[in-house]
């Protein structure tokens, strides 16, 4: 009898068998999970920031030299408006400095050109 009497009693739960140990065993998996793909995204997200800022400065600087351009060119353009009606002397100072500015646009097309090239690079990546 007194074997039927033990076995009839509630038999002690082991610790891992345990619910409450489960549920915090499945939830400190989930936590592990969780923070492995949130670092992964921050990393992700860090790359396109710092991909963002260089195209933004690199669009600020292609803005910089187109404007530059536009500048070399309208100031060319009056000079060559005036050319016609300067006197001789006057002719010679005056295709010296547009001939001075053609070149200065001139690099200036060139750093733009490069400029454009490193946007398209960076958009063929």
């Amino acid at each position: 009898m007194e074997n039927i009497n033990q076995t009839s009693e509630n038999p002690k739960i082991k610790f891992y068998n345990r619910i409450s140990v489960k549920v915090i065993a499945v939830n400190l998996v989930l936590l592990v999970v969780f923070n492995v793909v949130m670092f992964m995204m921050m990393q992700t997200l860090d790359g396109s920031i710092s991909e963002s800022k260089n195209m933004t400065k690199l669009l600020t600087d292609v803005q910089e030299e187109e404007n530059s351009v536009e500048v070399d060119v309208y100031y060319i353009n009056g000079l060559i408006a005036v050319y016609p009606f300067r006197s001789e002397e006057d002719k010679e100072d005056l295709k010296a400095e547009i001939n001075r500015n053609i070149e200065e646009t001139n690099s200036n097309i060139a750093s733009l050109v490069k400029s454009l090239e490193k946007i398209k690079s960076l958009l063929n990546q």
